[in-house]
C-alpha cells in the first residue's frame, strides 16, 4: 500500500460537505482497517481516523470531489464506493471468530465511534441506507466474494470480523453489525435526517431504491 506523507485533517462538517459533493456518484461504503501502524495513512482510502479519532484524506482529496476519486481498496468493489478505514491492526490475528488478538495497535474506541458516526453523517447526504447491502466491512465483502475468513485465501481479508459492543458489552459481536447498528444511533435525532429518509429515494443496493 502507499503510505500519505502529509495527509490532511478534516472535520465532521467536511465529511458532510463531501459527502453532499459525492451525492449520486457514491452508493456504497466499506469499512477497513489499514493493518499498519497508529498515525500511517495510506492512499488506497478514501478517508482515514486516527487512534484518537482525527480524520484524514490523502493530498489528492482535499477537493470538493474528494469522495469520488477512485481508490482500489476493496476487490472488485471499488466503482461507485468510497473507503474508510481506522489506522492501525498491526499484528492482529484471528484464529476463530471467538479468539481474536487484535494486536499492539487494536481499534481504539474513539476510532470505533468516531467511524459509526462518520457513517452515520454520510448515510443522509450520499441518501443511502446503513445497511449490509450498502454499508460493508472488508470482512463481509471478503466473505461474499471468496477470501473471508476460512476461505484458505493467502489475501484473507477479516477486517472488524468481530467487536466488543463497546460501551454496552465486552463480548465479540459481528463487527459490521456493531458499527452500522452506532451509525444509525448517530443519525437518529436529527430532524433534518428523519426528514431526508422520509422523503428521498434510498439506495438499497447498486440500481435498486425505495422510498424512505
Amino acid at each position: 500500500m502507499s503510505l500519505v506523507a502529509d495527509p490532511i485533517a478534516l472535520t465532521l462538517d467536511d465529511v458532510a460537505r463531501l459527502g453532499r459533493e459525492a451525492c449520486g456518484f457514491i452508493n456504497r461504503i466499506y469499512l477497513h482497517w489499514t493493518g499498519g501502524h497508529y498515525g500511517h495513512v495510506y492512499g488506497e482510502y478514501h478517508l482515514s481516523i486516527d487512534r484518537d479519532g482525527t480524520m484524514y484524506v490523502p493530498e489528492d482529496g482535499a477537493g470538493a470531489k474528494a469522495l469520488t476519486i477512485f481508490r482500489e481498496h476493496t476487490w472488485h468493489r471499488n466503482t461507485g464506493a468510497m473507503s474508510i478505514a481506522i489506522c492501525g491492526a498491526f499484528g492482529a490475528e484471528a484464529r476463530s471468530s471467538t479468539d481474536i488478538d487484535f494486536g499492539p495497535e487494536p481499534p481504539t474506541p474513539s476510532q470505533v465511534e468516531r467511524m459509526a458516526r462518520v457513517v452515520g453523517i454520510l448515510c443522509p447526504v450520499l441518501r443511502i441506507m446503513p445497511v449490509p447491502q450498502v454499508v460493508m466491512t472488508h470482512c463481509e465483502a471478503a466473505m461474499k466474494d471468496g477470501y473471508g475468513p476460512g476461505s484458505g485465501d493467502p489475501q484473507t481479508k477479516w477486517d472488524f470480523w468481530q467487536l466488543p459492543d463497546r460501551p454496552f458489552h465486552e463480548e465479540l459481536y459481528p463487527g459490521g453489525e456493531v458499527l452500522r447498528r452506532k451509525a444509525l444511533g448517530y443519525m437518529e435525532g436529527s430532524p433534518t435526517q428523519y426528514h431526508l429518509f422520509r422523503s428521498s429515494p434510498i439506495i438499497l443496493s447498486q440500481g435498486e431504491e425505495v422510498n424512505g
